[in-house]
C-alpha cells in the first residue's frame, strides 16, 4: 500500500474543501470592502477633506447592501471566485505540507521558508 499518495489525495481533498469553505464563509467581507475600494470619488472632491461616497464606513455599506440587494448582494462573483481560488489553495497546501515534509531538517525555518516558496510557485502557476 502506498500510503504517500493516499495522504496526497487526502491533503488535496481537504486542502480544496478549506479553501471552498473559508472563501464562503469570508465572501461577504471580501465584497464590502472591494464595494468601498471601488466607490467613485470625483477628483475635485479628492483635494477637499470632506470627501462624498456612496459609503461612509464598513457598517453603512454592509447595511446598505443588505437594504437594496438583500443577502445575495454580498456573493456577488462568488461562483468565479470558488473557480479560480479552489484549485489554488489546494495546489498551495498540498505543495506546502509536502515539501515541508521532505525538509525536515534541523534547520526548521529553511524547511519552511522552501516549503512556502515552493507553494507560493506552484499555486501562482
Amino acid at each position: 500500500v502506498n500510503t504517500n499518495k493516499e495522504s496526497v489525495s487526502v491533503t488535496l481533498k481537504a486542502s480544496a474543501l478549506s479553501g471552498i469553505t473559508s472563501r464562503i464563509i469570508l465572501h461577504p467581507i471580501d465584497t464590502v470592502k472591494t464595494r468601498m475600494q471601488c466607490q467613485k470619488v470625483s477628483s475635485q472632491n479628492i483635494q477637499n477633506s470632506d470627501v462624498s461616497k456612496y459609503y461612509k464606513n464598513t457598517f453603512d455599506a454592509s447595511k446598505t447592501m443588505l437594504k437594496y440587494e438583500g443577502f445575495r448582494g454580498f456573493y456577488r462573483g462568488l461562483s468565479p471566485s470558488l473557480l479560480l481560488t479552489t484549485p489554488a489553495i489546494g495546489l498551495y497546501l498540498t505543495t506546502y505540507d509536502k515539501v515541508a515534509e521532505h525538509m525536515q531538517t534541523e534547520k526548521k525555518f529553511i524547511g519552511h521558508f522552501i516549503a512556502g516558496f515552493a507553494a507560493e510557485a506552484v499555486s501562482c502557476i
